[in-house]
């Protein structure tokens, strides 16, 4: 990490390169990353933006996403980022990228949409439904970031622990009937 003056110093560079090549990406991109590195939001959504705007096949869609999802955390919590995640998944096909990095965002990506929909679950009010929809896809989302990265303990660990709260979460539900309700629902 970059101390303040240092960080200061880039953003001036970036700002005036992106300034001389308004139609550059990567200098709105990498601008607004490093506004969010030194926590300055005066501009950094319109830098993002303004990268999304010109990337017109939508190539880095998916990495400017990602980022967008860490700055909306911050801001506005984790709905505002679970869907920036989940745009990021959208646009991940067509992420131009050699397949090395393409392979480990892959498996962060995943992994942190993942953590990011348990998270989610432990802040405010979620039906029965809301609550299995999304333990199903945290689970779903481990498994293709345990595909991406081989083997690891940790996102195995990860995994147990979505298949048992998953079962908490449908044995509290049926105790309390919220199957039969759900169940009712998803047949209209």
């Amino acid at each position: 990490m970059k101390n303040k003056s240092e960080l200061e110093e880039i953003i001036a560079k970036l700002r005036e390169a992106a300034k001389k090549s308004p139609e550059n990406i990567e200098g709105h991109f990498y601008l607004a990353c490093a506004l969010l590195e030194d926590g300055q939001q005066s501009g950094l959504i319109e830098e993002f933006n303004k990268a999304l705007e010109l990337d017109k096949n939508k190539e880095y869609h998916s990495l400017i996403s990602y980022k967008l999802g860490l700055f909306y955390y911050s801001e506005w919590g984790y709905d505002r980022a679970v869907g920036e995640f989940e745009k990021s998944v959208e646009y991940l096909p067509r992420f131009k990228a050699d397949e090395s990095f393409k392979q480990v965002f892959s498996a962060k990506l995943y992994y942190t949409l993942g953590n990011f929909l348990i998270l989610r679950l432990h802040h405010g009010e979620h039906s029965f439904s809301e609550k299995f929809r999304d333990l199903r896809r945290a689970k779903e989302c481990f498994h293709k970031s345990f595909g991406a990265c081989f083997a690891d303990t940790k996102l195995r660990e990860k995994i147990s622990e979505i298949e048992d709260i998953i079962e908490e979460e449908w044995n509290r539900a049926d105790d309390e009937g919220d199957i039969f309700k759900w169940y009712c629902e998803e047949g209209d």
